[in-house]
């Protein structure tokens, strides 16, 4: 026969009669509706502790033990409204879950200090629960986690192995006044579901030396600040690798949303977007979004900024809208790509097939970025490094950075090319409908070649002294090259050709329809160097002239007019 027992405290006086004595308990406490079940009492155990769930000792030292295959919170007295705390109650039920799975479903669970779930197998959890953060009353330090699952700051060890998320698990704060983050995931085999978190001051989910993982989903909104990432998926003195990553979305965060630095890692889908941007973008260690990839792949990214308010959420002012993003390519690749303003920082390899944003910058200075891209659309400047090839360029401006080299563009549309800073050279600019036309350009230096423009179609050419530079075919609406511009054209038709100055220029087998002015060179050209007179041709006037002398403007001519 079982007997029935009103609640815990009832059952902590009910002393058992018989050995193995089965009752039943209604509820947890008087005023719950949850939390009973069935207790046995266990005559060979005397030294458990009584855990206030599932273990309860009598007054005089019977041990009453839950029979249930799944604990939940409520068997430990948790509140499932969010509306008490229950941190100690939970940590109870976490305890007796060492090794096991725990379920938080049917209820939000309040918390004011950290719950670590490292020792259990695996977290249960659907839309319906979720662990709430008090913040305000939270008793670990600033920079503590609300939730764990591994050791944080333990460099290359706490890790868990095979530990599990099923279901969809939301971790909420309550306020962003104190700098507390959301979650902490370190370790191998890890299989886990959907993940959201958020309003944190700090890291909603930090992703820690994360190995052989395959994770569903992670979601983060209303987090993050300018120094810790909404997001982070990256490594302290390790490395985060080999994993598959099917989602992240970071909505709303406080500056810096995404920060991923992996190795031989797959992701399918990144959203960070609406970020509020509350600092200044422009050196090299501000960013919105940082992606760091070795031997790894994105097949689609979107990340913005919200460019419909003054001020955040919490009434912080926003900066501007300048979203910048922080990138790498090593040996890896991204399929598509929407973006703010790209800084391509180190690489090696590198592949995106489809890149939209608002202004792209390589880092020229490094020797190692060697990048393809097979469509790069920019609304603003595009400037671009060393080893960089673009199958097609639709840009306002495209500049090259200081030292550029072995580039190539195939295709596209721009509105000017300029280079605004000393380059190497090897650049080679094909097939370039070119809206207004060509300043600032600059020469190459010794061992490279001069920038060469081939097949392009540009509106106006006017070069700059001291700058060289080889066109090849194409169309030049109107040529009118400034004094000591070192330009060579070679089948080049148009319209209008005119100088100024002192002509440095050469042409060969060019047509245009209007020649105002033209010269042989005054200017030094390799031994060699062939230029063709254009425009009317008078009797006696040299046609065809050579150059003699590659340090001083000696000229020969080859043939003149009878």
């Amino acid at each position: 026969m079982v007997d029935i027992v009103a609640d815990i405290a009832t059952l902590r006086t009910t002393e058992p009669a018989t050995a193995q004595q089965l009752d039943y308990v209604t509820k947890y406490a008087s005023g719950s509706s949850a939390g009973g079940g069935f207790f046995q009492y266990d005559s060979s155990d005397s030294t458990s502790n009584d855990d206030g769930g599932s273990i309860i000792i009598t007054t005089s030292g019977k041990r009453w033990k839950r029979k249930s295959k799944q604990l939940i919170p409520a068997h430990f007295g948790c509140d499932p409204a969010g509306v008490i705390d229950c941190t100690s109650k939970f940590k109870n039920y976490i305890s007796a879950s060492v090794g096991r799975p725990v379920d938080i479903r049917g209820g939000s669970w309040l918390i004011s200090d950290t719950i670590d779930f490292s020792r259990c197998t695996q977290i249960i959890a659907d839309s319906k629960s979720k662990i709430i953060v008090d913040v305000i009353n939270f008793s670990g330090e600033d920079g503590s986690y609300a939730v764990t699952i591994g050791t944080p700051g333990a460099s290359g060890s706490g890790r868990v192995a095979g530990f599990g998320i099923k279901g969809f698990l939301l971790i909420q704060s309550n306020s962003r006044i104190r700098q507390i983050h959301g979650i902490y995931l370190k370790g191998s085999w890890l299989n886990i579901d959907h993940v959201r978190s958020t309003g944190f001051n700090g890291y909603c989910i930090n992703c820690d030396s994360v190995w052989d993982s395959t994770i569903i989903r992670l979601s983060a909104e209303i987090g993050g600040s300018t120094s810790y990432a909404q997001i982070r998926i990256d490594s302290d003195g390790d490395t985060t690798n080999a994993s598959h990553i099917i989602s992240l979305q970071s909505e709303q965060a406080y500056h810096r949303a995404l920060e991923v630095n992996v190795l031989r890692t797959v992701i399918d889908n990144i959203h960070a977007e609406r970020t509020y941007n509350l600092q200044d973008n422009t050196s090299t260690t501000g960013w919105n979004v940082y992606l760091n990839l070795g031997n790894s792949s994105i097949n689609n990214t979107t990340m913005d900024c919200n460019n419909s308010v003054i001020t955040a959420p919490d009434g912080t002012p926003i900066f501007n809208q300048n979203h910048r993003l922080s990138l790498s390519l090593d040996y890896s690749s991204i399929i598509d790509m929407n973006a703010g303003n790209v800084s391509h920082m180190f690489g090696r390899s590198g592949k995106v097939s489809r890149l939209y944003c608002n202004k792209y910058g390589e880092n020229a200075n490094s020797d190692t970025v060697d990048t393809q891209v097979d469509l790069l659309s920019c609304s603003g400047q595009v400037t671009l490094g060393n080893k960089t090839s673009i199958t097609r360029l639709v840009a306002d401006i495209l500049d090259f950075g200081y030292n550029s080299s072995a580039v190539t563009v195939l295709s596209g549309t721009v509105n000017t090319v300029l280079q605004s800073n000393n380059i190497l050279g090897d650049i080679v600019l094909s097939g370039l409908f070119i809206t207004n036309g060509l300043t600032s350009l600059k020469s190459q230096v010794a061992g490279y070649s001069p920038t060469v423009f081939k097949d392009c179609h540009m509106a106006s050419l006017v070069g700059s002294a001291g700058g060289s530079i080889k066109i090849i075919g194409g169309y030049v609406a109107s040529a009118n090259l400034v004094s000591y511009a070192k330009v060579e054209m070679e089948g080049v038709k148009g319209t209008t050709f005119n100088y100024t100055g002192t002509p440095v220029f050469v042409t060969r087998g060019c047509r245009f329809d209007t020649v105002t002015a033209w010269s042989s060179p005054q200017g030094a050209w390799p031994v060699g160097t062939v230029t063709e007179r254009m425009g009317i041709i008078n009797s006696g006037d040299g046609v065809i002239f050579r150059s003699n002398n590659a340090t001083s403007a000696s000229w020969i001519t080859l043939l003149s007019a009878p």
